[in-house]
């Protein structure tokens, strides 16, 4: 086990190194045994991490540019905001990892002796790793183990991953738009409102996968198992009935109409941009990769509802309520969560207000960018690689 003082010389010696000063000298970490490390906002481009032991290492906002990860075990790590763009490894292990936020543009995770039309013994793992909002895009995956991996709102756009293994990963609301995925296998997994265009599925496995909502246009499904579509998904034609009486329950104050009750529905990819939707009712409902821009949503309330990787953009959330929801790289840009006024039967003001509340809700990777936030309630809510860029956050009560 490598003490903290020489960790500590190390990290000196490789930050002269990047600044080409006397005495630098590149990390070299090949073999060592750096299990349980925490290193914060440290420069370790470039370092040599080749068949080292770094389990249960934490790297909270760390630059790792061109590091060479080659047979590392990074197992149960965790990598959080890290800009890990070029990063080589190959047959490497990230089982059960926690890679959110990270930039791991044009790595390489191959297995050292990968191909095509095989499948290596030797694979890079990231099974049961939380990969959630990241940008892989253009980096080499052929043969990579993504089995029960949650991958929401990942941008995966151009990158190779022949023979990769996605069994049971959730890849809702994910971007594979010009991906290569030649013989790769989907079996059972999630690709609610995934983005699949112009990509080469032949000869993929997608037996049992969810793919409510998913665009395939322009994709090469030449020998592609394809699944047979889940009968209890709501039709496009049924969701625009229900949101048309919705809409009638609305503007004729509960005279006619009738209020959205989605409660416990499957609406992974539903296109809901713009639908008058305040006060519809959406507890345990599965809005996986779905679409809500600029929708009116205020009061309405999602207990255990799940919208990892929805888009939410301009939505308007004033009052709405989310209990134990999953919102796992959902985006919520510039929506509106300021207290909503209370009226009373007669649509007068009651001078009352309902803050918005994400109580106990998973919120990993969110990005609530330059939204307005003021008096949300997060209370006991999972902030993990969550973005309030700009967002408005007086009074609210946010996690540290």
């Amino acid at each position: 086990m490598v003490s903290a003082e020489y960790l500590r010389r190390i990290v000196i010696a490789h930050a002269a190194f990047l600044l080409r000063k006397p005495g630098g000298k590149r990390a070299d970490f090949r073999k060592l045994d750096l299990s349980g490390v925490r290193l914060s906002g440290v420069n370790l481009s470039s370092a040599l991490f080749g068949d080292a032991l770094v389990r249960a290492g934490e790297f909270i906002g760390c630059t790792l540019v061109g590091v060479d990860a080659s047979f590392t075990n990074f197992e149960e790590a965790a990598f959080i905001g890290c800009d890990m763009r070029r990063i080589r490894a190959r047959s490497a292990s990230f089982l059960r990892a926690n890679i959110s936020g990270c930039d791991l543009r044009d790595g390489d995770f191959r297995a050292e002796n990968s191909n095509e039309t095989s499948v290596a013994l030797n694979s890079t793992s990231f099974a049961g790793a939380s990969f959630v909002s990241i940008d892989i895009a253009g980096s080499k995956l052929d043969g990579v183990d993504f089995k029960d991996a949650q991958l929401m709102g990942t941008n995966f756009t151009k990158t190779s991953l022949a023979n990769a293994y996605f069994a049971s990963a959730d890849l809702s609301g994910c971007d594979l738009s010009g991906a290569r995925l030649v013989n790769a296998d989907f079996h059972r997994a999630r690709l609610c409102g995934a983005k699949l265009e112009r990509c080469h599925l032949r000869g993929a496995d997608l037996t049992g996968a969810d793919i409510a909502g998913a665009s395939f246009l322009g994709a090469d499904v030449r020998e592609t198992k394809l699944p047979v579509d889940s009968s209890d998904v709501v039709s496009p034609e049924d969701l625009k009935a229900i949101i048309r009486r919705h809409f009638e329950w609305i503007k004729t104050g509960g005279g006619s109409g009738s209020r959205a009750d989605f409660a416990g529905m499957r609406l992974q990819g539903a296109r809901l941009d713009g639908a008058e939707l305040s006060r519809a009712n959406f507890n345990h409902a599965d809005l996986s990769g779905a679409t809500l821009v600029n929708a009116k949503l205020a009061f309405a309330t999602f207990q255990r509802a799940r919208l990892d990787g929805a888009v939410l953009d301009r939505a308007n959330l004033s009052g709405a309520a989310f209990l134990a929801a999953s919102l796992r790289g959902t985006k919520l840009r510039h929506a509106n969560m300021f207290p909503a006024e209370i009226l009373d039967k007669s649509r007068k003001p009651t001078g009352r207000k309902m803050v918005t509340t994400f109580i106990d809700s998973d919120l990993q990777a969110a990005d609530f960018s330059g939204a307005d936030m003021r008096f949300a309630k997060l209370t006991g809510s999972k902030i993990v690689s969550t973005r309030f860029e700009g967002a408005k956050l007086d009074h609210a009560i946010v996690p540290k």
